[in-house]
């Protein structure tokens, strides 16, 4: 059975003698490491300060304002940010803020008083209550395990330990998650003794182009996402060459960081004072019109992504090809047509299709007469449905 080791003080080592890990443990995974497994992909499009806290006034004021949303792009003279709704009703939020290393140094930013400052510069309100729960930096990247096993198949890599994707779109959990099921099943029948281990070497065949091409998607969806911001002037691109250009600064590093912050300070103003120019601000309201008319920002669902994957196209795939079977193609060449619809298909290697079962109680042939008279020996007949689905593993 799965071991789940108590508490113990980190001081003390515990020995664990297992068949099999499934290493669950995060980007930072010791076990990847141990594995000798490195992660190849973009390392780092963006450093963030994730800022987790809670406000109940600002809660309180976006519901008054009827301003419910998941997402808030704030940006003025202070901070550009992005506010995460976890629950509005209690006021809890994070602010997502971005910072730029090496000039600049994640330990400017986590301490609770320059935290509090950033949420109210974000929330534009310096009356608001703030309550710092957490503060920490992560990096923004795009990669994946080079393999998601080990060469002895009892070392196993799901999650964040075998992929890493930016935040739009929401594909790390959904991508973790189907990685869980995909290595159960196959982990339980090899332990049962149904299956050779060597069907565990089809977790990472299946699995892992997966990844991959989640990986270029989010990228994708993420770039779509700073078009707004670069409207305004507000172009990630533009402050990373800046931090370069400052970094190769023959001078001091308070001098580097003073240059950095007041060139960065001067971008946003000027992406403030753009909106108040009649003519500027016209054109970035039109442009910004099409961008949201055409689709071309931050999308968050992908019914054909999240669903519509097939394992079908590797050799090394568990699946068992039928010929005449109509099947969708497994995944889009492109992230150009994101957001397709699900198409569902009953094609081997792809998810099980979703059915509504419509059950109807019939009464028996047989009668029993009784003082002459036929009766049923069953119930009147009677109709009835349940909303039950099927699904299984792709596999």
């Amino acid at each position: 059975p799965p071991l789940h080791p108590p508490p113990h003080p980190p001081s003390k080592k515990l020995q664990v003698e297992c068949d099999f890990v499934i290493a669950a443990d995060g980007v930072r995974s010791l076990v990847r490491s141990e594995m000798g497994v490195s992660c190849v992909g973009n390392m780092g499009l963006q450093h963030l300060i994730n800022v987790h806290f809670r406000s109940r006034k600002l809660g309180e004021r976006l519901l008054r304002a009827k301003k419910e949303a998941m997402l808030y792009f704030a940006f003025n003279a202070e901070v550009v940010a992005v506010v995460v709704a976890h629950d509005i009703k209690s006021g809890e939020f994070v602010a997502q803020v971005p910072f730029f290393p090496p000039v600049q140094s994640a330990d400017q930013f986590v301490g609770t008083e320059e935290a509090t400052r950033l949420v109210k510069a974000a929330a534009g309100d310096a009356s608001i209550d703030v309550e710092i729960m957490e503060a920490r930096p992560w990096v923004m990247s795009a990669a994946v395990a080079e393999r998601y096993s080990s060469s002895c198949k009892r070392a196993h890599l799901v999650g964040d330990a075998a992929h890493r994707f930016p935040p739009a779109g929401g594909f790390g959990m959904n991508t973790g998650i189907q990685d869980a099921a995909n290595l159960a099943w196959k982990l339980a029948a090899v332990v049962r003794g149904h299956a050779s281990p060597n069907l565990l070497d089809s977790f990472g065949a299946e699995r892992r182009r997966v990844a991959a091409f989640n990986a270029q998607l989010s990228q994708s969806n993420w770039r779509e996402a700073v078009k707004i911001p670069k409207l305004l002037g507000l172009d990630p691109e533009a402050a990373s060459l800046l931090t370069h250009l400052t970094n190769m600064a023959p001078v001091p590093t308070v001098f580097k960081r003073a240059l950095l912050e007041g060139g960065l300070s001067v971008g946003r103003w000027a992406a403030v004072a753009s909106t108040q120019v009649p003519g500027l601000s016209h054109w970035q309201r039109q442009e910004m019109e099409k961008i949201f008319r055409t689709g071309e920002s931050l999308r968050l669902q992908y019914p054909a992504e999240d669903l519509g994957y097939s394992y079908g196209n590797d050799s090394s795939a568990a699946v068992v090809a039928e010929s005449g079977v109509y099947s969708t193609p497994s995944l889009p060449l492109t992230s150009t047509t994101r957001g397709r619809p699900y198409v569902p298909s009953t094609a081997p290697g792809h998810r099980l299709p979703h059915l509504w079962m419509k059950w109807r109680l019939v009464p028996s042939p047989s009668a029993v007469v009784d003082d002459g008279k036929a009766s049923s020996s069953s119930s009147p007949s009677s109709s009835s449905s349940s909303p039950s689905s099927s699904s299984s593993s792709p596999s």
